[in-house]
């Protein structure tokens, strides 16, 4: 299995250097990091910038409702976007996983041997796995939906703090976003089940990340609203 790995981080958020310096350390014994950029959108300009370069970045305007509010926060259109980057990057190295993570990412020594390990539980074909569940969605997972020994069928809905990609799974989402996408990131992944061969880790097996005690970039600094006029 050869992996390549991108933390996504923003030079603004200096008080995870060094989580993400850590990660690169660390995982150059095992994958190649991937050059590809965290890209930063904080105003309409970036957003037009990035979509003038990207046409094909179909994102629905309209965005989704949380708590009655309806359209997009900056930070969840620069997640998107980097991530939608990323996996075009992917696909052409001769890589066979890729491994995207956030830079609040906490990490053990067992980290990639656990990873191994639980992706050769999973079948042949398979296209999404989070390496990472949150505590707040373990009770969501059920025994009828386990897999392997560590390994179940995604029952979480929220986290992509670590998730790793096959590249038929990097070609699907990017065949996904030919229909206009109107989920967060981690919604894509959760909430669209029965389209993904997705698989996460079961709250009981061993970890070999979690999220580190730090506030979020952008959920308490952004508004959420429509995007009008960009795309």
């Amino acid at each position: 299995m050869i992996f390549t790995h991108k933390v996504f981080h923003l030079d603004s958020d200096s008080e995870r250097d060094s989580l993400v310096k850590s990660i690169n350390i660390y995982l150059s014994k095992y994958s190649v990091e991937m050059k590809t950029p965290t890209i930063q959108i904080s105003s309409d300009e970036d957003l037009h910038s990035f979509y003038t370069h990207n046409p094909d970045f179909n994102i629905d305007p309209n965005g989704y409702n949380l708590h009655g509010v309806q359209g997009w926060k900056y930070g969840e259109l620069g997640i998107w976007a980097s991530n939608y980057i990323a996996w075009k990057n992917f696909l052409k190295t001769d890589s066979d996983y890729l491994i995207l993570m956030e830079d609040d990412i906490d990490f053990n020594q067992d980290f990639f041997l656990l990873l191994e390990k639980y992706l050769d539980e999973l079948p042949e074909g398979w296209e999404f796995f989070s390496f990472f569940s949150p505590a707040d969605q373990h009770h969501k997972y059920n025994a009828s939906i386990s897999w392997g020994e560590n390994t179940s069928f995604i029952y979480q809905d929220w986290s992509c703090l670590c998730y790793i990609l096959s590249r038929k799974g990097a070609e699907k989402s990017l065949a996904m976003m030919n229909n206009k996408v109107s989920l967060p990131l981690d919604w894509f992944f959760y909430r669209q089940k029965e389209k993904f061969y997705g698989y996460s880790i079961k709250p009981d097996s061993p970890k070999g990340c979690t999220l580190a005690s730090l506030e979020s970039t952008f959920q308490g600094k952004h508004e959420r609203r429509i995007i009008n006029g960009i795309f």
